[in-house]
């Protein structure tokens, strides 16, 4: 992650489908930077974070824009709502992934006690995870959706 700042719109919280012409004017907005508040007011939140993965454009183009009617607005909204939640299940899905082994607690056999203590996860070294996951590779799944180092993801 490098230490310039990164800039984020907040007066478009609309999501807009992809074009040309929106990625040339914030290549253009970024390559102004933080001197173009010298000369004229902007809203903008101004932020060293650098995104690792990329937005998923085949979601994003999925989404259906809300109608006039209420009505229509509405049931839109609801398919919107059930796009983005599968989405974000299978994102949160893969990336615990790797975590399995540390998660999973062990079912206590029938007849234990419920004052007995639960078995011990097993213990968890930072070092040895993310070795074991560069050895693994990052998948068919990381791999398609990441920006830089996808091992950023985990540290």
């Amino acid at each position: 992650m490098n230490g310039t700042p990164r800039k984020l719109k907040l007066d478009k919280l609309a999501i807009n489908k992809f074009s040309p012409t929106s990625l040339l004017n914030s290549i253009k907005l970024r390559r102004e930077g933080p001197l173009s508040l010298m000369t004229e007011h902007k809203e903008a939140l101004w932020s060293t974070y650098s995104p690792t993965t990329k937005p998923d454009t085949s979601v994003l183009n999925r989404l259906i824009n809300a109608g006039v009617s209420p009505r229509i607005e509405e049931s839109m909204s609801v398919v919107n709502n059930e796009i983005l939640r599968r989405h974000f299940l299978e994102l949160t899905t893969n990336f615990l992934a790797p975590f399995g082994p540390y998660l999973r607690t062990t079912t206590p056999s029938e007849g234990t006690s419920p004052f007995v203590d639960p078995p011990l996860l097993p213990p968890f070294h930072a070092d040895e995870f993310i070795n074991g996951l560069a050895a693994r590779g990052p998948g068919k799944f990381l791999s398609k959706r990441m920006r830089s180092n996808w091992l950023d993801l985990y540290r």
